[in-house]
């Protein structure tokens, strides 16, 4: 199962970040920030969603929903 994130694309793109610069700041190498991004890493440790969270200014929790509601708002 791959869970849609077009949600965490758009606000990594909004802060203007690359992949690889987000991955950085986790501790973590790229592919695995866009296995998050990608859904293909469906829950990420719990660690890493914290700080990613804190990072791009969202609810960190939001990374364990299966939504794919595309007016679930951005929190921070």
């Amino acid at each position: 199962m791959i869970v849609a994130r077009d949600w965490l694309k758009k606000i990594r793109e909004e802060n203007g970040l690359t992949q690889a610069e987000v991955a950085k700041q986790l501790g973590i190498v790229q592919p695995s920030y866009q296995a998050i991004e990608s859904g293909k890493t469906i829950y990420p440790n719990a660690k890493t969603a914290i700080q990613l969270g804190k990072l791009l200014g969202f609810r960190w929790t939001r990374l364990y929903e299966e939504t794919e509601d595309p007016d679930d708002e951005v929190e921070g």
